[in-house]
């Protein structure tokens, strides 16, 4: 309606639009406890349009002066977005395809494999697949197994073992900054 906020579209870096879209809130935030708020009322950012940000506000002047002094923003670039192509740019689209055979996957449903790599093996006609799973190497656990063995072979040392002697030696040779290498060489 006449009364609502207009949506503008301001170019920016492709692959920057998140960004942009937050240093704009920030850039309006400052300004609002400054005590002079930005004429914009909203900033959106879909992932499906790429190298622009919507503003919205109520002149095209607010606009300008939101995105003055962010390099991220082409300011030059600013233009009214028509009234009928209001509602497709709020819109997601579904990208959702179907895997084919052969092709690789991520595993989503899963707890356990969430996230895992897999090859779709064969698709059924009832929407079902047959997959080979790779499965993620736990490395975590791994370094715990190894940690325990290597705790377990190092056994324990008693203080009678350790021989005051070449323990006063090691202590002489470091301090003149000498290498110790032990009895016997």
């Amino acid at each position: 309606s006449v009364t609502d906020p207009k949506l503008f579209i301001v170019k920016c870096r492709t692959g920057k639009e998140r960004e942009a879209a937050i240093c704009l809130l920030q850039k309006s935030f400052a300004f609002l406890n400054r005590g002079t708020p930005l004429a914009i009322t909203a900033v959106v950012a879909p992932k499906h349009l790429r190298g622009c940000v919507y503003v919205e506000a109520f002149q095209p002047e607010a606009v300008q002066t939101a995105c003055a002094g962010l390099h991220i923003l082409y300011a030059g670039k600013i233009e009214r977005v028509p009234l009928d192509d209001m509602p497709d740019i709020m819109r997601i689209p579904n990208r959702k395809e179907k895997p084919k055979s052969g092709q690789w996957v991520r595993l989503t449903s899963d707890k356990r494999y969430q996230g895992d790599l897999a090859q779709v093996f064969e698709v059924f006609p009832d929407g079902s697949y047959r997959i080979r799973l790779i499965p993620r190497i736990d490395l975590s656990a791994k370094a715990l197994k190894a940690g325990a063995r290597a705790r377990k072979n190092l056994g324990d040392v008693e203080d009678d073992d350790v021989d005051e002697d070449e323990q006063a030696a090691f202590l002489a040779a470091t301090a003149e900054g000498r290498k110790y290498y032990g009895k016997g060489r």
